[in-house]
Protein backbone atom coordinates (compact mmCIF):
# COMPACT_ATOMS: atom_id res chain seq x y z
CA UNK A 1 0.00 0.00 0.00
CA UNK A 2 1.08 3.56 -0.65
CA UNK A 3 1.29 6.02 2.25
CA UNK A 4 -1.87 7.99 2.98
CA UNK A 5 -0.06 11.27 2.28
CA UNK A 6 0.10 10.56 -1.47
CA UNK A 7 -1.21 12.89 -4.09
CA UNK A 8 -4.49 11.82 -5.64
CA UNK A 9 -5.97 12.41 -9.07
CA UNK A 10 -9.74 12.21 -9.46
CA UNK A 11 -10.97 9.59 -11.93
CA UNK A 12 -14.68 9.44 -11.15
CA UNK A 13 -16.86 10.52 -8.25
CA UNK A 14 -15.70 7.69 -6.00
CA UNK A 15 -12.61 6.27 -7.77
CA UNK A 16 -9.21 7.80 -7.17
CA UNK A 17 -5.81 7.18 -8.74
CA UNK A 18 -3.30 7.36 -5.91
CA UNK A 19 0.31 8.05 -6.76
CA UNK A 20 3.62 9.13 -5.32
CA UNK A 21 6.48 10.91 -7.01
CA UNK A 22 9.83 9.21 -6.48
CA UNK A 23 11.53 12.63 -6.56
CA UNK A 24 9.99 16.11 -6.11
CA UNK A 25 10.58 17.29 -9.69
CA UNK A 26 8.47 14.49 -11.24
CA UNK A 27 5.40 15.69 -13.16
CA UNK A 28 1.95 14.89 -11.80
CA UNK A 29 -0.34 12.81 -14.05
CA UNK A 30 -2.80 15.25 -15.62
CA UNK A 31 -6.04 15.13 -17.58
CA UNK A 32 -6.05 17.54 -20.52
CA UNK A 33 -9.80 18.04 -20.06
CA UNK A 34 -12.64 16.73 -17.92
CA UNK A 35 -13.61 14.37 -20.75
CA UNK A 36 -10.12 12.99 -21.41
CA UNK A 37 -9.98 9.20 -21.63
CA UNK A 38 -7.05 9.00 -19.23
CA UNK A 39 -4.12 10.78 -17.64
CA UNK A 40 -1.11 12.16 -19.49
CA UNK A 41 2.24 10.92 -18.17
CA UNK A 42 5.66 12.46 -18.74
CA UNK A 43 9.15 11.03 -18.56
CA UNK A 44 11.19 11.66 -15.42
CA UNK A 45 14.35 12.46 -17.40
CA UNK A 46 15.44 13.52 -20.85
CA UNK A 47 15.75 10.49 -23.11
CA UNK A 48 17.08 9.71 -26.54
CA UNK A 49 15.89 6.78 -28.61
CA UNK A 50 18.23 5.81 -31.45
CA UNK A 51 16.82 5.36 -34.93
CA UNK A 52 14.79 2.17 -35.35
CA UNK A 53 15.30 1.25 -31.70
CA UNK A 54 13.55 1.30 -28.33
CA UNK A 55 14.09 2.59 -24.80
CA UNK A 56 12.52 1.99 -21.40
CA UNK A 57 11.26 5.37 -20.17
CA UNK A 58 10.74 5.99 -16.45
CA UNK A 59 7.83 8.22 -15.38
CA UNK A 60 9.11 8.47 -11.81
CA UNK A 61 5.61 7.63 -10.53
CA UNK A 62 4.36 4.79 -8.37
CA UNK A 63 0.61 4.31 -8.58
CA UNK A 64 -2.21 2.53 -6.80
CA UNK A 65 -5.11 1.85 -9.11
CA UNK A 66 -8.72 1.77 -7.91
CA UNK A 67 -9.94 -1.66 -6.81
CA UNK A 68 -10.90 -3.87 -9.74
CA UNK A 69 -9.06 -1.73 -12.31
CA UNK A 70 -5.93 -2.09 -14.39
CA UNK A 71 -3.85 0.60 -16.09
CA UNK A 72 -3.23 0.89 -19.81
CA UNK A 73 -0.46 2.94 -21.39
CA UNK A 74 -1.92 4.10 -24.69
CA UNK A 75 -0.02 5.65 -27.61
CA UNK A 76 -0.37 9.33 -28.43
CA UNK A 77 -1.25 9.95 -32.06
CA UNK A 78 0.71 13.22 -32.08
CA UNK A 79 3.96 11.42 -31.23
CA UNK A 80 3.34 8.77 -33.87
CA UNK A 81 2.40 11.23 -36.61
CA UNK A 82 5.01 13.89 -35.97
CA UNK A 83 8.00 11.90 -34.70
CA UNK A 84 7.28 8.25 -35.64
CA UNK A 85 7.50 7.35 -31.94
CA UNK A 86 5.09 4.89 -30.35
CA UNK A 87 4.80 3.03 -27.06
CA UNK A 88 4.52 -0.65 -26.33
CA UNK A 89 0.86 -0.30 -25.21
CA UNK A 90 1.82 -1.52 -21.76
CA UNK A 91 -0.66 -2.90 -19.22
CA UNK A 92 -0.30 -2.15 -15.50
CA UNK A 93 -1.73 -4.84 -13.22
CA UNK A 94 -4.08 -3.60 -10.51
CA UNK A 95 -1.77 -4.82 -7.73
CA UNK A 96 1.48 -3.42 -9.21
CA UNK A 97 3.17 -0.89 -6.89
CA UNK A 98 6.54 -0.32 -8.56
CA UNK A 99 7.61 2.60 -10.74
CA UNK A 100 5.65 3.04 -13.95
CA UNK A 101 7.95 2.61 -16.95
CA UNK A 102 7.00 2.69 -20.62
CA UNK A 103 8.68 0.97 -23.57
CA UNK A 104 9.00 3.57 -26.35
CA UNK A 105 9.82 2.69 -29.97
CA UNK A 106 11.44 5.03 -32.49
CA UNK A 107 10.49 4.03 -36.03
CA UNK A 108 12.16 7.05 -37.66
CA UNK A 109 15.53 7.34 -39.40
CA UNK A 110 16.85 9.77 -36.75
CA UNK A 111 17.48 9.64 -33.03
CA UNK A 112 14.50 11.07 -31.17
CA UNK A 113 15.09 13.20 -28.07
CA UNK A 114 12.39 14.16 -25.62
Amino acid sequence: MLPSTNAKAQIEDNSILKYIKTTPEIFDPIKASSRSAGFDLMSSNDYGIPSRNRNLVDTGLKIQLPSGCYGKIAPRSRLALKYFVDDGADVIDGDYRGKVKVVMFNYSEETCFY
